[in-house]
């Protein structure tokens, strides 16, 4: 008992430092000076990166960043999220609404007395099972933002950097294919959020 009572210390006390180190590095990326900071930084890892796979194929960089990023991040959430718990709390909540509705057709009054209060339980531990699942969240932010802010670096500093898009042709990677939101953002959310899709799919059924 003592032991399990010191793990989960422990663990709690990681979490809580890696949901203020991950909000410090979101507001921060917010000031021009720390994006460039950063992405200078990561640059120093990545140049040798850079000159195997050539700058006119930076896209690859970015698809293989994405691809990365999708695996870790799915890993991370299956470990971190207790999917038994939120499938039960599911359950409770379908369960708790037919009793409810089956209470109201018979105007049973004290038994819909009974589950109101029987769902301010669940509201909290609905809050609970959402903050749980807010710290896989900032786990892959801390990974995630350095890398995105070196894309976002690399690009700007690097002119004439092209891909080539279906329908759209050669775009340059800088460019905004709506307000600020510029193709290579575009294309690294697209293979990270449709990779993302198949690898939790592997990861669920073999692990």
């Amino acid at each position: 008992m003592i032991y399990l009572n010191i793990t989960k210390n422990i663990k709690d006390i990681i979490n809580k430092t890696i949901i203020i180190i991950g909000i410090i590095m979101f507001f921060s990326v917010m000031i021009q000076k720390v994006r460039i900071i950063i992405g200078q930084s990561v640059n120093i890892i990545m140049n040798p990166v850079i000159k195997i796979i050539g700058k006119s194929n930076f896209y690859i960089v970015i698809l293989l960043i994405a691809l990365i990023t999708a695996l870790y991040s799915s890993i991370i959430q299956k470990y971190t999220i207790n999917q038994n718990k939120i499938e039960h709390f599911q359950n409770k909540t379908k369960e708790l609404k037919k009793q409810m509705d089956d209470a109201k057709k018979i105007g049973n009054q004290a038994k819909i007395k009974e589950l109101e209060l029987n769902q301010i339980a669940l509201m909290k531990e609905q809050t609970n099972i959402m903050k749980e699942q807010m710290i896989p969240m900032f786990y892959i932010i801390i990974f995630s933002l350095p890398i995105f802010m070196w894309i976002y670096y690399y690009i700007n500093i690097n002119s004439g950097i092209y891909m080539c898009f279906p329908i759209w042709g050669d775009q340059l990677l800088s460019d905004s294919v709506f307000y600020t939101f510029q193709y290579w953002i575009y294309w690294y959310f697209i293979v990270s959020i449709s990779s993302g899709q198949i690898i939790k799919k592997i990861i669920n059924n073999r692990l």
